[in-house]
């Protein structure tokens, strides 16, 4: 049996997505550091913002294609099943940056 091609799709989605996510929060960062604390006063940090959301699009894609995946009957599932998992860890990441990043600022 050949491996999904959904599955396949939400593997490469969680991959980028993670790649997309870090390298985003790192430029998060280094702008807050310089002085942009704050999405009124900070363009950059206004366009960071706009991207981890479009990166959190994706992995959310990629969460349901990966699950999608898991109902095909001829295919098999397991890159199906990295690429939820994936998917759910990138998601639990962000979710923790995000937290961590309000409790930060409060």
């Amino acid at each position: 049996m050949p491996h999904s091609g959904l599955g396949i799709v939400s593997l490469i989605l969680g991959g980028i997505g993670a790649l997309f996510e870090s390298a985003l929060a790192f430029a998060a960062r280094s702008e807050a550091a310089s002085g942009g604390t704050t999405v009124d006063n900070s363009p950059a940090l206004a366009t960071i913002v706009g991207a981890m959301v479009i990166g959190l699009l994706l992995n959310l894609t990629g969460l349901g294609t990966g699950v999608a995946s898991l109902f095909q009957r001829d295919r098999k599932r397991t890159v199906g099943t990295f690429g939820i998992i994936v998917n759910v860890c990138v998601l639990l990441a962000a979710a923790g940056v995000f937290a961590f990043g309000i409790g930060w600022g409060a």
